[in-house]
């Protein structure tokens, strides 16, 4: 079987629909972000106005690090010990 008859047998033409439809929405949505492409480009040039300064978190009672705070290696812990 070959030509027309072998396309419509096997649903070629609906294949062939889908494919160029989903083509022409791809053309399309490119097409509209190259047109919107210059608002993009004014948001990125502008965008330090919509930057918050940041600032320093600051915990409620927090004066620096505690002083008696002890670490594994004062303890005689060694981080090969932690895998034997």
């Amino acid at each position: 079987m070959f030509g027309f008859e072998a396309i419509i047998a096997h649903d070629g033409l609906g294949i062939s629909v889908i494919g160029i439809s989903v083509v022409f929405v791809s053309l399309i949505l490119l097409a509209f972000a190259v047109s919107q492409i210059h608002k993009i480009i004014a948001l990125w040039d502008k965008r330090h106005r919509f930057k918050k300064p940041r600032q320093k978190k600051r915990s409620k009672g927090s004066s620096g690090p505690r002083s008696n705070c002890t670490s594994r290696h004062s303890k005689g812990f060694t981080p090969v010990q932690a895998f034997n």
